[in-house]
């Protein structure tokens, strides 16, 4: 396999060129070239009916980030799926090993970002879900895979999951919430390309936390589905004509069934199931809707598999093998040193886990845990004895805050498509309760949202106005905000660029970073919650402070430090009144990606999240169905 370059074509898509062959000698890397390459498809073979599944690895490497919202071209070449470290509309190719970044008509402000896209069934085209900060709201959209034509088809559509394309180009089948409402059911809905009409097919209000796959039969009369429910992780599978009728559970019962989508020739549905005491690929006949005969296994003993989808021909999925974790260790307060090597809190193959905090009384460790069946709240005794798993009551991306002064409850945040939502979560029970309603102006990001013990008091960063130079940067002022009134007082006034905001235990100081100065792009600093002078803590020409936490008793401030050349991170404390900074000894090893630093109250265990994603992508052939 050819290694991985990056070239930059211009300001829009990325592409990823995974093959087991280099390409020919003077290849152009424009990936207008693309376009014009899935514009000739490859002739389907015959394939003998007694030809067995065969499974392949493509491709191993760094990302990508959401193996399940990606899609594959048509004629398997190409694969799509948004650039995570851009916010841009991203195509990957499986042929190559290299990267480039497509020039086109897809122009991206600070804050947009492109995502959920799905291949037209002459590969020519992406349709995607756009976020647009300038008009606050989702766009649904289509473009050229060559970054030509673009063309916004529904203008306002909520947070939307582009899920499959017809095969004759007329509809696209899509996940849709509404903006408006703060609880909003998910929707499964077609999308006219021609003029953005929508057709909802069915209503879910106990949608679970999980991803879900839905797809359109070749024939386009049936919509197969899987969805799990609030009450109950496992998945099932079902089947919806598309011009009125009853639903029909294809596949229901104790196993976690997730489809896969249908067989290329429309005679049933593909779906991966830990049922028969393995997770394997499964095939089940469909007929007029209905189920036909007992399920198949294709072949067991699948581990870790994350949908992408299929080709005319061949179903490609992914596979983490290393994702960012939650470590613990402990440490000498007094040498600030480590006394024990870094270790993960739990098993990789469960998710990423991340956004670690000790109880105040010290007696667990909760944390997030993003894995197939959606996010969850793991709540660890320091004992070591079985944690809780609690399923998070929210749609979108969701954080953790604090918690309760009496350990008995966390404040979680969710950011779904209008708004950004603060609740307490209810350890005992399971409940959650709403504590502010968060408007946008606030600066779109979980670390600059503080609370004060009592929960009466909000500290954040509001936004200012984008100053029409292209030199200047908007303020963001630091704010205080009592939840019961809503009246705000000004803290502090900054520029653009905060990264994190963090409240001292004894709730007198706030500490943030911000990129006040332009010669000096990053400083940790701290000012008083009462408002007053900004002290300058730590500063540094090339190393960026990326994250902040307080010691139990308010002196110092801890902080990841990166080497951006070695992509390497040092750990560091310096005290809050100001003076010189210490790094931490770190014997075992220099951890890469640390973030999410917190300090256990007694002051000798630390936790942080460490480590990078690296995934492989894989293709199963000579699926049944197929020609």
């Amino acid at each position: 396999m050819q290694g991985q370059t990056v070239r930059l074509l211009g300001f829009g898509m990325v592409a990823v060129l995974l093959d087991c062959q280099p390409f020919a000698s003077g290849r152009q890397s424009d990936l207008a070239l693309a376009g014009a390459a899935l514009k000739t498809q490859p002739q389907l073979t015959q394939r003998n009916p007694q030809d067995k599944l065969v499974i392949r690895r493509l491709w191993e490497g760094p990302g990508p980030r959401n193996f399940s919202a990606a899609s594959v071209s048509p004629d398997g070449r190409f694969m799509s799926e948004m650039d995570w470290a851009t916010g841009h509309l991203a195509v990957m190719d499986l042929l190559s090993g290299e990267r480039e970044l497509i020039a086109g008509q897809l122009v991206y402000g600070p804050y947009d970002y492109a995502f959920s896209p799905v291949f037209s069934p002459d590969g020519r085209q992406l349709a995607f879900t756009y976020r647009s900060e300038e008009r606050q709201g989702y766009e649904i959209r289509t473009i050229g895979v060559d970054g030509s034509d673009q063309r916004t088809i529904v203008p306002n559509s909520g947070w939307a999951e582009l899920q499959d394309w017809s095969d004759d180009g007329l509809l696209i089948l899509a996940l849709l919430w509404d903006d408006q409402s703060k609880d909003p059911p998910m929707r499964v809905g077609l999308i006219s390309v021609m003029d953005g009409a929508i057709r909802f097919l069915k209503e879910y209000d106990d949608w679970g936390t999980g991803s879900s796959v839905c797809a359109l039969s070749p024939d386009g009369r049936l919509v197969a589905y899987d969805l799990s429910s609030s009450q109950r992780a496992d998945d099932d599978i079902h089947v919806l004509p598309v011009d009125g009728g009853r639903e029909v559970a294809l596949l229901s019962g104790p196993p976690d069934d997730r489809l896969l989508g249908w067989m290329p020739d429309g005679s049933g549905v593909f779906f991966y199931s830990d049922r028969g005491l393995t997770k394997g690929i499964w095939t089940l006949r469909v007929s007029n809707g209905r189920p036909v005969g007992e399920p198949m296994l294709l072949r067991g003993d699948v581990w870790g598999l994350e949908p992408i989808g299929f080709s005319r021909d061949a179903y490609y999925y992914g596979i983490w093998t290393q994702q960012p974790q939650l470590h613990t260790a402990i440490i000498d307060p007094q040498a600030w040193r480590l006394v024990t090597p870094p270790a993960a809190i739990e098993d990789p193959s469960l998710g990423s886990s991340s956004y670690g905090l000790w109880s105040p009384d010290g007696r667990h460790l909760a944390y997030m845990r993003d894995g197939q069946r959606g996010p969850k709240l793991i709540v660890r005794p320091v004992t070591g004895d079985d944690s809780r798993e609690i399923t998070v009551p929210r749609v979108g991306p969701v954080g953790l805050l604090k918690w309760t002064d009496d350990s008995q409850a966390v404040l979680m945040i969710a950011r779904d498509s209008s708004a950004i939502e603060v609740f307490k979560l209810d350890l005992n029970t399971g409940t959650a309760a709403n504590i502010w309603q968060v408007e946008q102006a606030v600066w779109p990001h979980p670390l600059t949202i503080q609370f004060s013990r009592d929960l009466k008091t909000a500290y954040f960063a509001r936004l200012g106005e984008v100053s029409p130079t292209a030199e200047a940067r908007p303020a963001a002022k630091i704010v205080g905000r009592d939840l019961a009134s809503g009246r705000e007082r000004e803290i502090a006034t900054v520029r653009f660029g905060m990264q994190n905001l963090l409240l001292s235990p004894d709730g007198q100081t706030l500490a943030f970073v911000d990129g006040e100065r332009p010669e000096n792009p990053t400083r940790l600093a701290t000012v008083p919650t009462s408002g007053g002078e900004i002290r300058e803590v730590y500063s540094g020409p090339v190393r960026i402070p990326t994250t902040l936490s307080w010691s139990s008793d308010s002196r110092y401030v801890l902080f990841a430090d990166l080497d951006a050349q070695a992509n390497r991170y040092s750990l560091w404390r310096v005290p809050a009144a100001g003076g010189e900074p210490s790094q931490m000894e770190l014997p075992f090893g220099n951890p890469p990606g640390l973030r999410f630093l917190t300090l256990h109250p007694d002051g000798n265990r630390i936790a942080f999240v460490s480590g990078e994603s690296r995934g492989e992508i894989w293709v199963a052939e000579n699926l049944p169905g197929t020609r």
